[in-house]
């Protein structure tokens, strides 16, 4: 394993701060993750778009000095909301605008791109994964499924392009029998076709712990044993599975199949009150110890669920955790 941890930051802990004051552009992203010791970015596919001023974000309003909002190890928050409430009807309407814009990339290239290049050679950084959270691959209607799998093919070659060694895609609907068990198979076939795909462009095609099917252990294994590809992985995430022991059984079982190329470091907001690194829920020891036992040497990347906090703190303090236990 190597002994130098390469540690890069997901675009989406700069939900809060992107396009204010605080990092007026897309060149500024990049020239504060270097100025902040990172060796790379985790590009989400929205921050690839072609910036559209007027767009109302899926995430609220900017607001450049926020803190994520602990989540307590009963899973409310200290707004006294669950940790994953069901999003609002203007929510929706907001994400459907941004799938119609990632269908449009695929007739259209972005020309953010060109400039993505020319900053991450600028700033000697790589991109560690691209998270596609548009495309329903779990879709059971066949021709929408379809338009959305060529549509994901699309950004492999984007991916391609920028040197991602990855991107992630989401199992999509949650299909069900005439018993009522989970049906995985749409999913799998799906995920089947689009790592058939990736392999073409030297592109892994993973698959992350993020809702759905996938937010129980056992169905995301069936999943990766199902399609049964060599360039299909995992992508665990620290903080994505129900609280408690689920959460380390399902890391563990997670980092056991094939070889992981990225594991996303979760955090919430920092403070003694919380525990250690955040919110009080996570031993971050214990992950650690489950991804050295599976020698783990892939990119962690630093996700402070959508706020970067006030100059950085939640990043910067998420490196640290990074570099004591992992």
């Amino acid at each position: 394993m190597s002994s130098k941890k390469k540690i890069c930051v997901s675009t989406f802990s700069f939900s809060n701060a992107l396009y204010t004051d605080k990092i007026p552009t897309m060149e500024d992203f990049f020239r504060i993750v270097k100025e902040l010791g990172l060796d790379g970015v985790e590009l989400v596919s929205m921050n690839i778009l072609d910036r559209d001023p007027d767009a109302e974000s899926p995430f609220g309003a900017p607001d450049p000095d926020r803190s994520p909002e602990p989540v307590f190890p009963d899973g409310t928050r200290a707004s006294g909301t669950v940790s994953r409430p069901a999003p609002d009807t203007n929510t929706i309407k907001i994400f459907q605008k941004h799938r119609e814009k990632m269908a449009e990339a695929a007739r259209k290239r972005p020309q953010l791109i060109d400039n993505i290049k020319i900053w991450l050679k600028k700033y000697d950084l790589r991109v560690g994964n691209m998270p596609i959270d548009f495309g329903d691959i779990g879709n059971p209607d066949k021709e929408a499924r379809r338009s959305d799998i060529e549509m994901l093919k699309f950004w492999i070659d984007i991916a391609a392009e920028l040197g991602s060694p990855s991107v992630r895609f989401n199992s999509g609907h949650v299909n069900r029998d005439a018993d009522g068990n989970l049906d995985l198979s749409i999913c799998i076939e799906s995920y089947r076709e689009l790592a058939d795909y990736g392999a073409t462009k030297n592109v892994a095609v993973t698959m992350e712990n993020h809702g759905g099917a996938t937010e129980f252990p056992e169905a995301v294994i069936a999943i990766f044993k199902g399609v049964n590809h060599p360039n299909f992985q995992l992508t665990p995430d620290v903080g994505n599975f129900h609280l408690g022991e689920d959460m380390y059984r399902g890391i563990d079982m997670m980092f056991s199949c094939g070889k992981p190329m990225i594991s996303h470091i979760k955090t919430y907001a920092f403070g003694d009150e919380y525990g250690e690194g955040c919110d009080s829920h996570t031993e971050f020891r214990r992950m650690g110890e489950i991804a050295k036992k599976h020698g783990f040497d892939g990119w962690y990347s630093i996700e402070t669920n959508g706020a970067c906090g006030k100059d950085f703190v939640n990043i910067i303090k998420t490196k640290e955790i990074i570099e004591k236990y992992f």
